[in-house]
């Protein structure tokens, strides 16, 4: 089944055009529901609206690896990759897991940059 197909069917959003049927993904849903796959694994930098420009340039560019996350509502946060965070937020540094991202680096971030975590 093609993806668009299947997305409108699942009224899941599938980023590929690739040919998947109904039951790979499901299982890929439940993998990733069920904490099977790690999506903080691959987040490299966070962002505010300040440096969310900076952020679609590190993707075009390529000096970014992984995922940049961009939260809204810190309107003034730039663009800060994980090996730097201990600079601007130490104790949300203190929560990354051997240097990944946490919902727990998360929750500190939104507390202490005004993000009402």
């Amino acid at each position: 089944m093609p993806a668009p197909a299947l997305a409108d069917k699942c009224g899941q959003r599938l980023a590929s055009d690739r040919t998947l049927t109904p039951c790979q993904v499901c299982r890929a849903g439940v993998y990733v529901e069920r904490d099977g796959f790690d999506t903080n694994a691959s987040v490299d930098a966070i962002s505010g609206m300040a440096g969310a420009a900076d952020g679609i340039a590190a993707v075009e560019n390529r000096t970014l690896a992984g995922k940049i996350i961009v939260y809204p509502m810190l309107h003034d946060v730039g663009l800060i990759p994980l090996t730097q965070l201990h600079r601007h937020f130490p104790t949300v540094a203190e929560k990354l897991d051997d240097g990944k991202w946490t919902r727990e680096a998360e929750r500190e971030l939104l507390r202490v940059a005004g993000g009402n975590g």
